[in-house]
């Protein structure tokens, strides 16, 4: 089995410590540029029931990328295709489901360039251009699946920017990563628990639900069809009703019953 470095058990011990907190992802992420030191580093949910959904994104300024991918271009993707044929799981590189896959994007596809460059034969507008791919796949007990995808840059390696090394060094981490996603509260399939829905309006407790499901406020804000000011108003009075102050409060009350 390949070895990791002590540094990166010290932050795969950084990683449990956060689990069922909101800083859950961030701790992953640490985990994993442990493993790998990437140029850019994502966290994706992918539903069949919705759109995919970035939990985490080491680059700020991507952010208008991922969400044009997950509105718009993830249906492009050989990996989201691989995905819905059950034809991925554990350890994966985007340039071997290209080649049982293919890769036949739409030019007529908003928010795509085509380039011969790009593994995959397009990129997203706004996505750096020429990187290479790999990840591992976490399928969860609440449904869905993570996607924890390293990118780097052809521009500043050669052909090939992850050797086998790096491939056994994710595949030897799975096991703690994906033990670790399962259990992290949003994660993991809850039993019914009693909600004070006398206390909480409807409007505050829909958003109570998807707080619970692990949707961040700009994804609730989507599915309610309302301001992202006006969910993190509900938040902020749901939060008074439960008398809980943030979401690690929030998590840990539901987790046991209220």
């Amino acid at each position: 089995m390949q070895s990791m470095p002590l540094s990166a058990l010290t932050k795969a011990g950084d990683m449990i410590d956060a689990l069922g907190s909101p800083s859950f992802h961030e701790a992953v992420a640490g985990f994993a540029r442990q493993l790998i030191d990437p140029d850019v580093f994502t966290i994706m949910r992918h539903d069949p029931a919705r759109e995919p959904e970035l939990l985490y994104g080491s680059v700020a300024t991507l952010r208008d990328a991922c969400a044009r991918y997950s509105s718009t271009t993830h249906v492009n993707d050989p990996f989201v295709r691989a995905l819905n044929r059950g034809d991925v799981s554990g350890g994966y590189r985007l340039e071997d489901l290209v080649k049982r896959h293919g890769s036949t994007p739409e030019a007529s596809t908003r928010g795509i360039e085509l380039s011969a460059d790009e593994e995959s034969g397009y990129r997203t507008i706004g996505w750096p251009r020429a990187m290479q791919e790999v990840g591992l796949v976490v399928p969860l007990e609440a449904g869905g699946r993570l996607q924890l995808a390293w990118y780097r840059s052809r521009h500043h390696a050669n052909k090939n920017c992850f050797n086998s090394t790096d491939l056994a060094r994710l595949q030897a981490a799975y096991p703690p990563i994906a033990a670790a996603c399962r259990q992290h509260g949003p994660c993991r399939k809850q039993p019914p628990q009693p909600r004070p829905t006398h206390r909480l309006s409807p409007r505050e407790q829909q958003v109570l639900d998807f707080i619970l499901a692990g949707y961040q406020s700009p994804a609730i804000a989507a599915h309610l069809g309302i301001g992202l000011v006006t969910v993190k108003t509900h938040r902020k009075n749901l939060y008074n009703k439960l008398s809980v102050a943030n979401l690690s409060e929030l998590f840990a009350r539901y987790s046991v019953g209220d």
